[in-house]
């Protein structure tokens, strides 16, 4: 932000010009020039960029700076929104990426959709090119809930969903963390392969030196 952009740009540059003393900046998208073109007064809600390729986002927009805000695909290649794109209406709650034609959707979807804290109760998955009221329920949390969201870990090798659940602040008994269907799946394959590591240490080393070698690790617990 200054004093010809109040609302702030949208800006990038690459690491080797950062570390310049006077770095030259591309911009992405000027907030004031997407007010005056649509005659909104969007403010910053922060984008999501779809790892590896960083060339789809998902960002938050909120009117006037309110905890409500939409959510609109924007394609950072060309810097235009992507036409028919993932578009979530003005509601407390986001879009998160679970691959480039699926998102998860937490926001107003109707009565009893919202928690009494006035924040999303409802996490679904939503496919590209379907309307958002086909998405697919993933959780649901309690009414008196605070707040419920989902994420997806593309990390290589290790992907999996999660479900953030964050209770009410009058709340004060223990949660369990519930894993979605991927989660599972992943889970079952962690152990296989944990067994299947045992298995090969204790071939290696054999029978005597594996139990010697849990007498010493078990001075350390």
């Amino acid at each position: 932000k200054d004093a010809r952009h109040e609302r702030g740009l949208w800006r990038r540059t690459t690491l080797e010009e950062y570390r310049k003393p006077d770095p030259q900046w591309e911009t992405i998208i000027d907030l004031d020039a997407l007010n005056k073109a649509e005659g909104e007064n969007w403010v910053w809600h922060g984008a999501d960029c779809l790892r590896p390729d960083y060339n789809r986002c998902l960002v938050a927009l909120s009117r006037g700076g309110a905890d409500a805000d939409v959510t609109r695909e924007f394609d950072l290649a060309n810097k235009t929104w992507i036409k028919d794109g993932f578009f979530r209406p003005e509601s407390k709650g986001g879009l998160n990426w679970v691959d480039r034609d699926t998102v998860f959707v937490y926001t107003d979807f109707g009565d009893g959709s919202m928690t009494t804290s006035g924040y999303p109760r409802i996490v679904k998955q939503w496919t590209r090119g379907t309307p958002i009221e086909q998405a697919t329920v993933v959780y649901e949390g309690r009414p008196d809930d605070m707040y419920i969201a989902a994420y997806h870990d593309d990390t290589p090798g290790f992907e999996r969903d999660f479900v953030s659940r964050i209770p009410s602040t009058i709340d004060r008994r223990s949660h369990a963390l519930h894993l979605t269907t991927r989660g599972k799946a992943a889970l079952a394959q962690f152990k296989r392969l944990a067994a299947e590591h045992e298995r090969h240490v204790a071939e290696k080393i054999g029978k005597a030196n594996r139990e010697q070698l849990l007498r010493i690790l078990a001075c350390f617990t």
